[in-house]
């Protein structure tokens, strides 16, 4: 799919004498992809991957603009507005990823839809868009939110969980320890600050086996936390594609 720029900076020279500090990211070399979706609450929200495709090291900071794109390129979307704060500096080497992640309505009465999306730089640094891999709909009753770019601690298809048990003890790991970045890599935005809304015991808590669901390739794995309460976390996927967690829920 084409992406289109405008402008681009060059590398910045650094004062001190050195090697020189690399210059912001142009849109041009980095390719746009869907990495996560899930939705929670009648908001779904979905993490766009950025891919530096060149041969030079470059940075990202701050939060993209987000506009759903009709079959004839038109925006149908209003523009999209912050969804937190502006975030730090992501160094992008070579083949390595940014990531954000943006949240839109679907529980509207009015809905539109398409099937790319329009994603603009921060700083001026042009924009690309992104395939969502079929029509999408966005409601309309409310804006959409993006959030800061990040770095992306794994690059997509790797990392790969071949045990439900073991995404799911790493995700309660990742709560106990106060890691919301572990955790990211192991579920959606949704789900982790579900998970993180609640507070985490002292200690990891002991975890009762997997047990297989009716859904195909779907496991919940519970974990004790009080002698009347507990939470399930819903891992799904396969040995050869990987698992991740797709929910929690806090429960007696």
């Amino acid at each position: 799919m084409p992406v289109i720029v405008t402008g681009q900076l060059p590398v910045a020279a650094n004062p001190s004498g050195g090697q020189p500090a690399p210059g912001r990211c142009a849109a041009a070399p980095l390719r746009g992809s869907v990495q996560a979706s899930d939705g929670a609450a009648g908001t779904i929200y979905t993490t766009i991957g950025l891919r530096n495709l060149s041969a030079r090291t470059c940075t990202v900071k701050g939060i993209p603009h987000v506009r759903l794109l009709n079959d004839q390129g038109q925006p149908v979307t209003a523009p999209s507005v912050p969804g937190g704060p502006a975030g730090s500096l992501v160094v992008l080497r070579p083949g390595r990823t940014a990531r954000f992640t943006f949240s839109r309505p679907n529980a509207c009465d009015g809905t539109v839809a398409g099937s790319r999306l329009r994603v603009t730089l921060p700083q001026g640094q042009g924009f690309l868009v992104v395939d969502l891999g079929g029509d999408t709909q966005f409601g309309t009753c409310a804006r959409v939110g993006v959030r800061a770019l990040e770095a992306a601690t794994t690059s997509p298809g790797s990392g790969r969980i071949a045990d439900p048990q073991v995404a799911a003890d790493r995700l309660i790991a990742a709560w106990v320890g106060g890691d919301r970045a572990a955790a990211r890599t192991l579920t959606g935005l949704a789900v982790t600050d579900r998970l993180f809304s609640e507070s985490p015991p002292a200690h990891a808590p002991a975890a009762l086996p997997c047990r297989l669901v009716p859904d195909p390739a779907t496991y919940v794995c519970s974990y004790p936390l009080a002698p009347h309460a507990a939470l399930s976390v819903v891992v799904e996927g396969g040995a050869s594609a990987g698992y991740s967690v797709s929910g929690v829920e806090f429960g007696d």
